[in-house]
């Protein structure tokens, strides 16, 4: 805890003076630089640190709030899946058509006794769309991805990966890709 004007709920997990999970992810919020707020939060809730009951409460309790509002719509797009800034970016212009609403959000497939998760999924099509940043998408990551792609598509998955760049910068053609990619296997041809 750094400091506080008010009664702010303590964690009871810890010895030293901790404000409570879902005040400390509000106060924190208005302490980090803009551009770090939303790993701040995804991150919270990815590690399982905060649930939106708990920010909920805290945005009940505090009058203030640095970007309350962005806050609160973070954490419910962290309950209902969404795991960094670019997938909330992805899911707001990319995939916030027709195609979009009918993927599953953060969906965990098993191949040969191995269990993987992917950033959304299209059942009906079997394509699993995944959105690369730098930041977690190289080295060992990377290889990692490769060796996972190659066995999802034992079982007939097609991974689609899209790039930082394409979704902050070209979301109208990643959408494009998206639809082509669902469409040509669910007519079960693909054109060459």
């Amino acid at each position: 805890m750094r400091r506080s004007d008010l009664e702010i709920p303590l964690d009871p997990r810890v010895t030293v003076p901790t404000h409570a999970p879902g005040f400390a992810l509000a106060v924190g919020h208005g302490l980090v630089p803009p551009g770090e707020r939303a790993e701040l939060v995804f991150g919270a809730f990815r590690e399982g640190l905060v649930t939106t009951d708990d920010v909920a409460a805290a945005l009940d309790r505090l009058p203030r709030v640095v970007g309350r509002r962005i806050l609160a719509r973070r954490a419910l797009a962290a309950s209902q899946g969404v795991h960094s800034f670019l997938e909330e970016a992805a899911w707001g212009t990319v995939l916030n058509d027709a195609w979009g609403r009918s993927m599953l959000r953060q969906h965990r497939l098993a191949v040969a006794g191995r269990a993987f998760r992917v950033d959304a999924f299209h059942p009906a099509s079997r394509t699993a769309i995944e959105f690369d940043g730098a930041r977690w998408h190289s080295g060992d990551a990377r290889e990692h991805d490769i060796v996972r792609d190659a066995l999802l598509a034992t079982t007939g998955v097609q991974v689609l990966r899209l790039r930082y760049a394409d979704v902050m910068h070209r979301p109208e053609w990643c959408r494009e890709v998206v639809g082509m990619t669902i469409a040509a296997r669910l007519r079960g041809t693909l054109e060459v």
